[in-house]
């Protein structure tokens, strides 16, 4: 019999799907405030300091508009939260981490660690504290080559989710840790000298050269 000829050739275009590298990193209690992010060991510029997928994860394409508007905003925040909330139903373990994430005073009122119930193999869940936890824990992603502040074309696809390591990530106006996007991948690298046992902290906004520029969007 005769064997066809395999094509080598490397593909036009490549997927990268990488797993979870979060173990130079910790959480414990900030004093900045709830829970931060630390790194279990001393980092130089630019080390990789963990790389990270998201739990839950939603994406759209807009019908043309500025990331400001909040219509448009509302469909991809309510498309996270139905996804979250089924895909947490039938994954108790990953809904009971999210359900450890600050969700700020609904979380804090209504619900406790102590309460977190699986009824016929289902997380039991409150939707009002999943819709806390998304407000307050989710990163969403600016396409390529697009400025949010100015807007963005039809049909292009715009994302957000939750990576539950990273949301322990707290604002700072001189982080000293820079992300970026490889697809839904988050990178974390050092942007200078980082000690042992240091929080981790990033920029919720924009890196405009002026301090106060910056301090001013929060």
């Amino acid at each position: 019999m005769a064997i066809s000829k395999v094509n080598l050739a490397w593909p036009s275009r490549i997927s990268l799907d990488c797993a979870s590298f979060t173990k130079k990193t910790y959480s414990k209690t900030s004093a900045k405030h709830g829970t931060g992010l630390f790194v279990a060991e001393e980092l130089a510029p630019a080390d990789l300091v963990c790389a990270e997928k998201p739990a839950f994860y939603a994406r759209m394409r807009s019908e043309g508009f500025s990331i400001g508007e909040e219509s448009s905003h509302r469909k991809l925040r309510d498309s996270l939260i139905f996804k979250t909330i089924l895909k947490a139903s039938f994954k108790p373990r990953l809904g009971q981490r999210l359900l450890k994430l600050g969700g700020g005073d609904v979380v804090k009122n209504e619900f406790h660690e102590k309460n977190f119930r699986v009824v016929d193999g289902h997380l039991d869940i409150d939707h009002g504290v999943i819709e806390s936890i998304i407000d307050k824990n989710a990163f969403s992603r600016v396409p390529d080559g697009f400025n949010a502040q100015v807007g963005i074309p039809e049909n292009v696809p715009s994302y957000s989710g939750v990576w539950l390591k990273l949301a322990r990530l707290n604002h700072s106006c001189h982080p000293n840790f820079h992300f970026s996007f490889l697809g839904d991948l988050i990178i974390v690298r050092t942007i200078r000298p980082i000690a042992k046992d240091k929080e981790h902290s990033i920029s919720y906004v924009p890196l405009d050269p002026n301090v106060k520029v910056r301090c001013k969007k929060l």
